[in-house]
């Protein structure tokens, strides 16, 4: 992967902390790979601090996080997961899933994000 990304970003902070989290079973290898490939984006354009598994408060964790010109960043992966017990549900719990991850972390930086694969329509309205 960090081929494909190129070598001139550097990621081997964000590769330790990933692996991890994988090795402790705390992140799936798909959602890893998401968060790689966002901070991997930030770095490249130049965001500082930039994080993954962020703490942002207690309880309260940013999935990729980063700073440029003095404000702060949260960008959350969704790859439209839904749990059994919400299959009858499913638009209504992401919906109510994306509207929540927004909520929380606005709160704590100044530019709330959500991140999707280009195969997945998000169940929100896109600004």
């Amino acid at each position: 992967m960090i081929d494909r990304l190129g070598r001139d970003v550097p990621l081997d902070d964000i590769v330790g902390k990933l692996k991890g989290f994988y090795a402790r079973g705390r992140i799936s290898v798909s959602h890893a790979l998401a968060e790689l490939v966002v901070a991997h984006y930030l770095r490249s354009r130049g965001f500082e601090n930039v994080d993954v598994e962020h703490g942002l408060a207690p309880r309260v964790v940013c999935d990729v996080y980063g700073e440029l010109g003095g404000n702060s960043v949260c960008i959350e992966v969704e790859h439209g997961f839904v749990p059994p017990e919400h299959a009858t549900e499913p638009i209504s719990y992401l919906r109510a899933r994306m509207v929540k991850k927004l909520a929380v972390i606005s709160a704590h930086v100044d530019v709330p994000a959500i991140a999707v694969p280009p195969y997945y329509i998000p169940p929100v309205p896109l600004i």
